[in-house]
């Protein structure tokens, strides 16, 4: 096996490997390979594998956070790899204050992708998440969320009781709404912006059927909520792994 460029850089420099050191490398689609590094040159690694396995993926947790600025997106990206996002869709929003040309779209979303590979590689991750191009609500509900709703996805939107009364309905609490999750079935939570979402799309969300849910008492900022809703997932996740072995 042959490694460059950042990823030899990290072995070797973060990792501080040598010549007759293993490492693990993943290549984020499930495969893992256990690596006896044999040689290097310059910034190239050459490895032999040991061995290889294989993992599928148990859940898919999509995530579609509002737009951010600056580091807050950045640490949302982080956190959420770490915590199991399998797809993450950042959308635009009616009252996002981040609004992004074509080009910076674009710079940004390779800084989204760099900050996952990133994360995964911290938190052991042997599938690596989708990050997706920026879309509006309704472009998301119109063009990803017909594949979703025929695959059993359980559509969500992370609501404050002012969100909800743009369309007259109060929230559940998530912790009542979701007791266990089903392996076969994506879930997906939608948080919007510190404004929240718009009344027109909150009345989107609500006509594809989502379920809108609250997370507490206390306001959230965005960054948290998506977080909050990735933790309660985890925990539900590893409830049913220790019961799967009782």
């Amino acid at each position: 096996m042959i490694i460059r460029a950042a990823d030899a850089h990290h072995i070797l420099h973060v990792m501080r490997r040598k010549v007759g050191d293993r490492v693990r490398v993943f290549d984020g689609r499930g495969r893992m390979a256990e690596v006896e590094l044999t040689d290097i040159h310059g910034q190239t690694v050459i490895g032999s594998i040991i061995r290889e396995e294989r993992q599928t993926v148990r859940h898919r947790w999509v995530i579609c956070p509002a737009l951010l600025k600056g580091e807050k997106m950045d640490w949302l990206m982080q956190k959420s790899t770490e915590l199991g996002a399998t797809d993450i869709y950042p959308l635009s929003t009616e009252h996002a204050v981040v609004r992004l040309s074509a080009d910076k779209e674009a710079t940004r979303r390779a800084r989204f992708q760099k900050i996952v590979k990133e994360a995964a590689e911290q938190s052991a991750r042997w599938w690596l998440p989708e990050v997706y191009p920026l879309y509006t609500p309704g472009e998301w509900l119109d063009e990803v969320w017909p594949e979703l709703h025929t695959a059993g996805g359980v559509l969500m939107v992370a609501a404050s009781s002012q969100d909800a009364e743009h369309i007259g309905i109060r929230p559940r609490p998530l912790a009542a709404f979701i007791t266990e999750l089903k392996s076969e079935r994506p879930y997906i939570v939608c948080v919007g912006p510190e404004g929240g979402f718009s009344a027109r799309e909150m009345t989107l969300f609500h006509a594809r059927g989502a379920q809108m849910i609250a997370l507490g008492r206390r306001p959230l900022r965005a960054e948290t909520a998506t977080l909050a809703v990735l933790s309660y997932f985890l925990m539900l996740t590893g409830m049913s792994e220790a019961n799967e072995a009782e």
